[in-house]
């Protein structure tokens, strides 16, 4: 019993992360519906998801149910839903174009730098500028979107446009902390 709950514990922030990925395609179609309820839809499925990376990654710690799947796949989902919905709501009038194109950039660069870091077998843990970064970029897309569904929120969309500023600025911060401490790999 005691060894299967173990095993458990290992598979759930894996089965958290996937939920998130999963989530993508039903976010993405919410914005092609222009109801409140697939407005609200659309808030809340990426709530649901910025809180399940917490939470993935709150367990994973405690239990020590680190995977190599986990480590591979929870960087991807949060890019895959935070790019999305970034997009999605660009194409909305939602989310300012260049504070966006600046998020894109730099997480496709970094991703670029860590795929090469892991065929030379480096191995690097997200600093907790990294992790500001992605608390900062899901809260302003939650602000946005908000403001944008929510009759009577309409200021939130300027707080959420300030807010993805501030994201993009500390994106491209993390970006060369992460360059700086890692060029010599390079």
């Amino acid at each position: 019993m005691i060894k299967k709950l173990s095993a458990i514990k290992k598979i759930i922030p894996n089965i958290l992360t996937i939920i998130r990925i999963i989530l993508i395609p039903i976010l993405v179609i919410s914005f092609y519906f222009d109801t409140k309820t697939a407005r609200y839809l659309s808030v809340s499925i990426f709530t649901f998801a910025s809180i399940t990376d917490y939470i993935d990654g709150a367990l994973a710690r405690k239990w020590k149910a680190h995977s190599n799947l986990g480590r591979m796949l929870d960087p991807i989902a949060d890019k895959m839903i935070v790019s999305s919905t970034l997009l999605m709501m660009v194409s909305k009038g939602i989310a300012p174009v260049l504070p966006t194109v600046v998020i894109l950039c730099r997480e496709i660069f970094v991703s670029g730098i860590r795929e090469y870091l892991a065929e030379i077998k480096v191995i690097i843990n997200v600093s907790v500028i990294g992790k500001v970064k992605t608390i900062l970029q899901m809260t302003s897309i939650i602000i946005l979107l908000c403001g944008s569904s929510v009759d009577g929120l309409t200021y939130l969309k300027t707080v959420g446009s300030f807010a993805l500023w501030f994201a993009a600025i500390l994106t491209v911060v993390s970006g060369y902390i992460y360059v700086r401490e890692n060029i010599h790999h390079i």
